[in-house]
């Protein structure tokens, strides 16, 4: 089984399963070393911890992309410098 997959398929007593998909990636060591204690002490995984504390945050930035790409593309459209259909 691959490093950490059992962590993600054990589910606690009462704990809903969370369907997710995780990624590797890369964050600075001295943060990760931080979070690996807290997650320990709350008794869940670092990929748990960590999705948990950034989901809000990446969210948040997400809606403000999409809104102001939303702002561009209606004011490219508005000017003609929208795309041009493809054939």
């Amino acid at each position: 089984m691959v490093n950490g997959a059992k962590e993600m398929t054990t589910k606690l007593a009462g704990e809903k399963a969370m369907a997710r998909n995780d990624l590797a990636v890369k964050m600075d060591s001295g943060v990760v070393r931080k979070a690996k204690i807290v997650a320990m002490d709350r008794n869940i995984t670092l990929a748990q911890y960590l999705s948990e504390k950034v989901a809000p945050l990446v969210e948040r930035d997400y809606q403000e992309t999409v809104a102001r790409m939303a702002e561009e593309a209606v004011g490219d459209k508005a000017s003609g410098r929208g795309r041009k259909p493809s054939k």
